[in-house]
């Protein structure tokens, strides 16, 4: 019997198994993750605040132009309680952005008076918004904003500086304003205590900041602006945005050179009002003292001062002080009004030749008879103007001095001649015998009451009569005296016996007078026929001639 042995196969055991590559693999993935973390995660800065409100780490985000740079990791108090600090974990590649002049400002809903912002945060939340400075210094701490600026950096544009020392003042944020369009606003505020002005930083953004020149002139736009001259009554306003804020309006006035290009942080000065701001400047002025002797009741500064109804200066003072020491309630005080009078207004030119020729002019003018008057430019406002005329003289005006400036004579104006008009007026009126006439009047008044009296009693007479005639006794006697009339009419009536009695007596009488005209024939012919006889002959009637 064969027996059969079977060998086995004997073969070295792996020390390594396959499971073992998962967490390998999970490692890998790990690391890899871990890399990539590290590699998409940038610095981490520190921000200084006021408040935390509205800020929670790990959901607050830091974003420029809507687009997420970092995230909010922490967020503790400083070590003097009085600030906060947020840290903030940037993204890769934000290096270049954490540079000085960088700004953060929390965005979060707010409701002024000039605009509502920030209203997409009530459901996202708020997040802290960046805008990059302009200069290359490397920068990882920074205090934020409280509010958001007025004008992110790196904002085309050009920044200016406003000053002004009235009693207007603006905030930030109010706008400047050209022909109605708003292209800039103020950004902060500034008072110098040492010069007591105030400073305003604002910006004017782009393509607008090329309208601002070295003859660019800026001026009070707030409100409504309503100014009583010469002119009237003006009206003026900037555009509805200033209607309830402050702003300021600017342009080079007309006239003048557009001018050039100016520098960034350029200063410029706030005018009150738009006039003032656009009237030309002069080089050259002469000035006169002008003593009036009317009041100067609405004659202010910059009153005009005009030749023929041009103007060619300003008046400059009012009541300027007096050198001799005279007191204004002195009977024979002369009020002294300063003026300036400009070659460049009067069409000469504007430099030291057309000064002396106008300086001249006018002294010799003074000299045969020209002389200022105070005329009302505007009988609404009652605002008046200095006028320069040319009146009759007898001889050369000697020229007087006031305190080194040259006098130019006065002259009452027109609402003062008129006054003399009246007073004279009212001196004839009373030299007229007006006692005489009173007396005239008050006889001829009583001789027209007498007459009035008996007028009176006239009526009063006539009113008795008509009311004897509406009595019942002077009726009655009326009534039988129309009842007999009325009887006699009916005795004569046809048919009536006296009708027929009286229709006899006239047939008698016809009658008789039918017998006696043979009588009267009779002594028609002959009148004495009745003393003497007379031989009565028939009459001889004419024939005709006789036929053959």
């Amino acid at each position: 019997m064969n027996m059969q042995t079977d060998t086995a196969n004997v073969a070295p055991q792996r020390s390594l198994s396959w499971i073992w590559l998962i967490p390998l693999i999970a490692a890998c993935v790990a690391g890899w993750i871990l890399y990539d973390h590290y590699r998409s995660i940038g610095p981490t800065i520190s921000i200084t605040f006021t408040s935390a409100e509205g800020i929670e780490p790990g959901k607050t985000k830091v974003k420029i132009r809507d687009v997420d740079v970092g995230t909010v990791s922490s967020v503790s108090l400083s070590d003097n309680n009085k600030h906060v600090i947020v840290k903030v974990q940037m993204k890769a590649n934000t290096e270049r952005f954490l540079v000085d002049g960088s700004q953060f400002w929390v965005v979060s809903p707010r409701i002024t008076h000039k605009s509502i912002t920030g209203l997409n945060t009530l459901l996202s939340g708020s997040y802290i918004e960046m805008s990059v400075g302009e200069r290359q210094v490397e920068k990882y701490q920074f205090t934020g904003l409280q509010e958001p600026p007025v004008t992110p950096v790196g904002t085309p544009g050009l920044h200016i500086t406003l000053n002004s020392d009235d009693k207007f003042a603006y905030s930030e944020g109010d706008p400047i304003i050209y022909k109605g369009l708003t292209v800039g606003k103020f950004e902060d505020v500034y008072f110098d205590f040492e010069e007591r002005i105030v400073y305003y930083n604002a910006f004017i953004n782009a393509p607008y900041h090329q309208l601002v020149t070295t003859n660019t002139r800026f001026w009070n736009a707030s409100g409504l602006d309503i100014t009583l001259d010469a002119d009237g009554i003006n009206l003026r306003t900037g555009n509805a945005e200033t209607l309830l804020t402050n702003g300021v309006s600017f342009a080079v006035p007309a006239g003048v050179d557009a001018g050039q290009p100016v520098k960034e942080n350029a200063t410029f000065d706030i005018y009150p009002t738009r006039p003032l701001a656009q009237a030309v400047r002069y080089n050259q002025s002469i000035e006169f003292v002008v003593l009036i002797n009317d009041s100067v009741r609405g004659l202010s500064e910059d009153a005009p001062v005009e030749y023929r109804g041009l103007e060619i200066g300003k008046v400059k003072q009012v009541n300027m002080p007096t050198p001799g020491g005279q007191k204004m309630l002195e009977r024979d005080y002369q009020i002294p009004v300063l003026v300036a009078l400009y070659p460049g207004m009067a069409g000469l030119p504007d430099t030291a030749d057309g000064r002396m020729q106008m300086e001249n002019q006018i002294e010799h003018w003074v000299r045969n008879g020209m002389a200022a008057s105070l005329t009302t430019g505007n009988l609404l406002t009652g605002k008046q103007v200095m006028e320069l005329q040319h009146y009759e003289t007898d001889g050369i005006t000697d020229i007087s001095y006031f305190d080194s400036y040259m006098v130019i004579p006065s002259q009452a104006g027109e609402f003062s001649q008129i006054a003399q008009k009246v007073s004279g007026l009212l001196d004839k009126l009373n030299q007229l015998p007006l006692e005489n006439l009173t007396q005239d009047a008050t006889r001829t008044l009583a001789d027209i009451s007498t007459t009035m009296q008996q007028y009176d009693q006239t009526g009063k007479k006539l009113d008795s009569l008509v009311a004897q005639l509406q009595e019942g006794a002077m009726a009655e006697k009326l009534t039988q005296a129309l009842t007999g009339i009325a009887q006699l009419t009916q005795a004569y009536t046809d048919g009536s016996l006296s009708n027929g009695e009286l229709n006899r007596m006239m047939e008698n009488i016809n009658q008789t007078l039918a017998d006696l005209q043979p009588l009267l024939k009779q002594l028609s012919i002959q009148p004495n026929s009745l003393v003497f006889p007379t031989d009565i002959r028939d009459e001889l009637v004419p024939g005709g001639a006789r036929e053959n």
